[in-house]
């Protein structure tokens, strides 16, 4: 148990909540939710349901950003060209490709059946979407046509035919047409049009963030100047992390940059100094001590060498 959850678990016992309740609570939110909101987002949501004020330094901003905005599914996506066979639960975040229309088809036993498939696409690749039954009704609709976003919860990846793989929706699965709570910088681009985020990488200078407030920024391109740091250590709950920070530049400046966690080892495995990267959706912060911007790399940043 990580110390944001053990911060929020002990505030609700001092409230008066059983060991027995806590869990009954955590077990009913996590079936709602399908499976698409943290431990820590579901303790916090009881929390804040029943009157309790948690602020602590612990507490990731982003799990208040998750519990006012509701589910981000966008934090459970997969990028297209990281689904693999035998994957469940699977979220993906695209624009509507080649459709292949509804077919109807007789089931082993007789039974009348209905499948509908198209493709779907994002700035990393494309697969065929499957859908069974009344989920086909959704390619009815006068908005499924070619490039239009489209957001699938709750698929499954199987081999079909000639072994390509494709992703079925599963029976308590959906699939949104234009979900409306998608940032368009962080929406895969139209087909023949540059990607926003590539947009932003040329057009966003590491100069330009030294005068900008603190928040997420989407895009942000450089060189890895250095490697300053990386070093294990011991987390004041026992646990080991990890800590690394480089130097990127461009042709205006340069920033530190800073990963905690498993992030910082997923990230050293990827880079090297003299490397062109290209960060995605990295927190902005001001850094109190040395008084300038630092980039921070969260759950929701992606780094990609290019």
């Amino acid at each position: 148990m990580d110390s944001e959850v053990k911060n929020i678990h002990q505030s609700l016992l001092e409230a008066g909540f059983s060991e027995e309740e806590i869990e009954r609570e955590l077990n009913k939110k996590a079936k709602n939710y399908e499976g698409f909101m943290s431990e820590k987002a579901i303790l916090f949501l009881i929390a804040k349901e029943n009157g309790l004020n948690i602020s602590s330094p612990d507490i990731d901003i982003e799990i208040y950003n998750e519990i006012e905005e509701g589910i981000d599914y966008d934090e459970f996506a997969v990028a297209i060209s990281e689904v693999v066979d035998s994957m469940s639960n699977i979220v993906i975040l695209g624009r509507i490709g080649k459709s292949f229309g509804i077919k109807d088809f007789l089931r082993k036993d007789g039974t009348p059946g209905v499948v509908g498939s198209f493709l779907v696409y994002d700035d990393r690749g494309v697969i065929k979407a499957v859908l069974w039954g009344t989920q086909t009704d959704i390619m009815k609709s006068e908005y499924f046509k070619a490039n239009e976003l489209i957001r699938i919860i709750g698929g499954y990846s199987k081999a079909g035919f000639k072994e390509k793989l494709e992703v079925h929706l599963g029976k308590k699965g959906k699939v949104i047409l234009a979900p409306a709570d998608v940032d368009p910088k962080r929406a895969p681009a139209v087909r023949g049009v540059q990607p926003l985020e590539t947009q932003a990488a040329v057009n966003l200078k590491i100069d330009d963030l030294y005068d900008m407030k603190e928040g997420f920024i989407p895009c942000i391109e450089g060189v890895v100047n250095s490697i300053e740091e990386f070093k294990e250590f011991d987390s004041h709950n026992g646990d080991k992390s990890f800590f690394l920070k480089y130097i990127l530049c461009d042709d205006t400046s340069s920033i530190n940059a800073v990963a905690w966690g498993m992030n910082a080892v997923e990230c050293l495995k990827i880079i090297n100094e003299g490397d062109r990267i290209r960060l995605y959706n990295v927190l902005l912060k001001h850094n109190k001590y040395t008084n300038f911007n630092e980039i921070y790399f969260t759950k929701k940043s992606r780094l990609v060498k290019i």
